[in-house]
């Protein structure tokens, strides 16, 4: 394995994510894009401003991670649980290897678990900075 491989295998897993504007969204909408080695996750313009100013305050940044980003890691475990991390780009392998690195089963854990194990238990943020107010 090269090095640039192994260094990949241990970024964040943020850096799997890619958050971009798509002009046929509107609202709410927001759409997955896993066949790149990033996901890209699609909104519209106006949710792209939103969450874009989002990311600067703790208490929205936390309600951020814990619905979209949340959600989008969790579909993409159903991704490779379904057709493994061979049908995907390097976001499989990243995820993969977090969870082989966790002790944890893609094959025999839920989804949901994995989602909360990988993302390091990201409710604590809701606790933290939401219903507490404080800083962690």
């Amino acid at each position: 394995m090269l090095l640039a491989d192994v260094a990949r295998l241990f970024r964040p897993l943020s850096s799997i994510f890619i958050l971009s504007r798509a002009d046929e969204l509107v609202g709410h909408e927001w759409h997955l894009e896993t066949d790149e080695d990033k996901v890209r996750i699609k909104v519209s313009g106006d949710l792209k401003e939103k969450i874009d100013s989002a990311r600067n305050d703790k208490s929205k940044r936390a309600v951020l991670i814990n619905s979209i980003y949340f959600a989008a890691v969790m579909q993409c475990i159903v991704h490779i649980k379904r057709e493994g991390t061979d049908s995907f780009g390097r976001w499989a392998q990243v995820i993969e290897q977090k969870c082989h690195n966790m002790n944890l089963s893609i094959d025999t854990h839920d989804e949901y678990l994995l989602t909360e194990k990988l993302m390091q238990q990201p409710f604590k943020l809701i606790d933290a900075y939401v219903f507490s107010g404080g800083e962690e």
